[in-house]
């Protein structure tokens, strides 16, 4: 019989392993696209590059609420269930919850989760 290597399973893949790692990938994301907005040159990909730079902001800002409630503990939780006004079920609905009132909060928030989802959604209705 043949001997067939297995790989190792994957650990801290990409180096993003806390809330903190997504908020600086954020920050590098907001940077590239002003970079791309600025971009003035003959390059033919330089629109469509600032938009998919745009695309990956806004996902990339909704994943920081994501990890943020993940890494939340269960006090932290529920203070913050109290400061925004919902219910912590300890669910996973309470993310949903969470991000529902963060985007209340900011506009900004509810835009970049617009755009994220929105896409999932246009996906989802094509044949």
């Amino acid at each position: 019989m043949p001997f067939i290597r297995q790989d190792k399973p994957l650990q801290e893949v990409f180096s993003l392993t806390t809330p903190h790692h997504m908020l600086n990938k954020l920050y590098w994301e907001a940077k590239q696209f002003r970079n791309a907005c600025d971009d003035r040159s003959d390059d033919i990909y330089a629109y469509p590059n600032a938009g998919y730079i745009a695309f990956n902001c806004a996902v990339t800002a909704l994943h920081c609420a994501d990890w943020a409630w993940s890494a939340a503990e269960p006090d932290t939780r529920r203070e913050l269930g109290n400061k925004l006004g919902f219910r912590v079920k300890g669910n996973k609905g309470d993310v949903i919850a969470f991000s529902d009132a963060l985007e209340k909060l900011n506009r900004d928030f509810y835009i970049c989760r617009q755009i994220a989802n929105g896409s999932q959604a246009y996906a989802a209705r094509r044949p």
